[in-house]
């Protein structure tokens, strides 16, 4: 029997998702007959716990900074613990909202216009560089849209910088795309071959599909597979295997996607550890494919490995 620590919780605001995506993982390979360790990030003496255990392999549940920024990922490599998902240099890359972008136009994907914040940032760059209210106010670090904002002034523009600035992160302002939401999963299995779930259309109520909404049962309703033309599959089917390439992305991941009015395809982040509860989006694109949560996850365990790029 193989024992597997599943690392979960942790210090970030997602801390509560974490741990639901923790519980579940752990009682996925619970019933396929895996001996399982949970361990939560924010004890002071997780390390040594880690340590102590010893385990064969590291499922990493943690949502957010000290979680998807490569920091553990880092002390799993100094460890030499094989663990599941993207490696420090993928962590990185996809945590950082900015600096992904550069990854997704190089792939050939649009993605909003944006604006840059500096300290030295006026509202006036919002007119200058052709950007136009309304915008997207978002953590360059954060997830889950906690601290994402949606303004259409200078007034609620300053305050959505000063709320996220308080939040100790920096602010991306990016045009809003109206429009469709979709998501999809992929993973590398253990061949090093990208799956590409179904694509799923996001349908919700509320002005954006925020925190609320994600993780209240029955607030969003998932079209899998999405309703969108077949030139939508073709594209996805020929760029996210190149995005797994230059990102060094590893395990399962989503990436989201507005499809706008005008038939253009934005790409706005990836997830390098998406939520896994019970009305998480992945999870649920996996079931209709026929996958079932405990193979899923079964099957990210097998990629587990250290030494990522």
């Amino acid at each position: 029997m193989k024992k597997i620590v599943v690392l979960y919780g942790g210090v970030s605001e997602e801390r509560e998702i974490s741990q639901k995506t923790g519980l579940s993982i752990a009682n996925a390979l619970t019933q396929k007959g895996y001996q399982v360790h949970l361990i939560d990030t924010a004890d002071d003496d997780w390390v040594y716990t880690l340590a102590t255990i010893s385990p064969d392999a590291v499922f990493v549940a943690l949502h957010g900074r000290f979680g998807e920024d490569g920091k553990v990922q880092g002390v799993l490599e100094s460890l030499k613990i094989p663990y599941t998902g993207s490696g420090v240099r993928g962590s990185v890359i996809a945590m950082d909202k900015l600096l992904s972008k550069y990854f997704f136009e190089n792939a050939g994907f649009h993605v909003p216009k944006y604006v840059t914040y500096t300290s030295h940032f006026s509202p006036n760059e919002i007119r200058e560089t052709g950007v136009g209210y309304p915008v997207v106010v978002k953590p360059r670090y954060g997830g889950s849209t906690i601290g994402l904002h949606i303004v259409d002034n200078d007034t609620d523009l300053v305050k959505a910088i000063n709320d996220i600035l308080e939040m100790g992160d920096v602010p991306v302002i990016e045009e809003f795309i109206k429009g469709r939401e979709l998501t999809l999963g992929a993973y590398k299995n253990i061949d090093g071959k990208v799956v590409l779930l179904p694509l799923i259309e996001i349908v919700y109520g509320a002005e954006i599909f925020d925190y609320e909404t994600k993780y209240t049962a029955g607030a969003a309703k998932h079209l899998i597979p999405a309703p969108v033309p077949e030139s939508v599959y073709d594209e996805l089917e020929r760029k996210i295997p190149l995005l797994f390439e230059t990102m060094s992305l590893d395990g399962i991941v989503r990436f989201d996607f507005m499809f706008s009015e005008d038939g253009i395809l934005y790409v706005l982040e990836v997830n390098t550890i998406p939520g896994m509860t019970s009305v998480s989006l992945v999870p649920d694109a996996a079931r209709h494919m026929g996958l079932a949560f405990e193979e899923l996850v079964e099957e990210v365990l097998k990629t587990a490995s250290y030494g990522k790029a």
